[in-house]
């Protein structure tokens, strides 16, 4: 009998072995489940495009980047990518790739974005705030012009909605909008008692120009402001939706899209309708996705003339330190995929303003910490898809 015990322990051993891999299938084949090689903590390509070249346009030794903007040309020297980090700020050559200048904060912040003014020669600095970090505005040269205090703050951000040439600064607060003038004065204060989780420029439809402001409310209605403090309209929204973010066309004259992050439990989908309201897709995003406040929404066109196509970056969750890459038809269909390390910041540059033959899309990559260029391989040749896009 005892010399029969360790022939039984390894058939049990044996037993288990094979019903804990067939759990492991078992779970992979559910519909919802990641499939290979898609564990969410595995980077690389899911779903490549051979229309698409990827390649590497600048890698620094920089913290986590955080934003990508565009620096207009000035003084006989082309347009320059900004690649803010928590601490600084590095301009880059867009059609050289080398290294124009770097501007170093007096504070770190976990979200500082580029702020253009036409009024400046150098473009400002916002730390957007949010987590109870300041808000603060900093000159071209990274000092500190106003900062607002610790407090319950959500994100900033920046406008001249009433085009009088002076940039405005809206933050959402759990006492509802404030605006702040330049030199960080309060100028009005509107929705009392509403927490704010979303403030965004909302463009007009006529062109490129901001002019209203949106805001996404607690109480699940979209708000639109003009820059006097003006309620326009009030929108309600199914209770699922947690984030909205707004995506602009790249041909002039077109109107803007509103992009919401429902969630219903442990599904997660984005929801893109045109400003009348009307749904035009929706687009499921893996669960493990924490996309709440690090969802990246824009549009980019490789071929001047051509398709349109949705570029979003989702982040996961803290634990993996990855993020989703996704291009996507004007219908919703996917064409390319790609898990990047920490993917923060997305910026599509036009044709006109490239190289004046393909458009490029510009992807944050903070392990390691560099910033991905994509174009078309053959820019009067690329791949279209089945769409006409807009």
């Amino acid at each position: 009998m005892s010399r029969d015990l360790p022939f039984k322990k390894s058939v049990l051993a044996a037993f288990m072995a094979v019903l804990c891999a067939a759990g492991v299938l078992c779970y992979l084949s559910r519909a919802d489940a990641p499939r290979s090689p898609t564990i969410w903590t595995r980077r690389g390509v899911i779903k490549p495009w051979a229309a698409l070249r990827k390649s590497v346009f600048y890698e620094a030794p920089l913290t986590t980047i955080t934003h990508l903007a565009m620096v207009p040309g000035q003084a006989g020297q082309g347009a320059c990518v900004a690649i803010l980090d928590q601490r600084s700020v590095s301009n880059v050559d867009i059609m050289t790739r080398e290294l124009r200048s770097r501007v170093n904060f007096d504070v770190v912040s976990p979200n500082p974005i580029l702020v253009n003014s036409a009024r400046n020669k150098k473009p400002q600095i916002l730390c957007r705030g949010y987590g109870y970090t300041d808000v603060a505005l900093l000159d071209g040269d990274g000092n500190t012009v106003w900062r607002l205090p610790q407090s319950s703050h959500d994100l900033a951000t920046a406008a001249d909605l009433d085009q009088d040439g002076k940039t405005e600064y809206y933050i959402a607060t759990s006492d509802g909008i404030q605006r702040l003038d330049a030199t960080g004065r309060l100028v009005w204060q509107q929705g009392l008692g509403v927490l704010y989780t979303w403030v965004n420029a909302f463009e007009h439809e006529g062109g490129h120009t901001p002019t209203t402001l949106l805001a996404l409310t607690a109480l699940n209605q979209v708000h639109t402001y003009d820059g006097r403090g003006k309620l326009l309209n009030a929108r309600q929204l199914p209770k699922d939706v947690v984030a909205l973010r707004v995506v602009h066309e790249m041909s002039e004259g077109q109107r803007p899209h509103l992009v919401f992050l429902k969630a219903a439990g442990s599904s997660q989908c984005i929801e893109v309708t045109n400003s009348d309201g009307v749904t035009e897709f929706e687009y499921a995003v893996p669960s493990a996705c924490k996309a709440l406040f690090g969802l990246e929404v824009t549009t980019v066109q490789f071929i001047e003339g051509g398709p349109t196509y949705y570029a979003v970056l989702t982040p996961f969750s803290s634990s993996t330190g990855c993020a989703l890459l996704s291009l996507l038809t004007v219908d919703g269909k996917l064409k390319y995929q790609e898990i990047l390390g920490r993917g923060t910041g997305l910026l599509a540059v036009s044709a006109s303003a490239h190289d004046g033959s393909s458009g490029v899309l510009f992807v944050g990559d903070s392990k390691p910490r560099r910033v991905m260029m994509y174009s078309a391989v053959e820019p009067r040749t690329t791949e279209t898809p089945e769409t006409n896009g807009r």
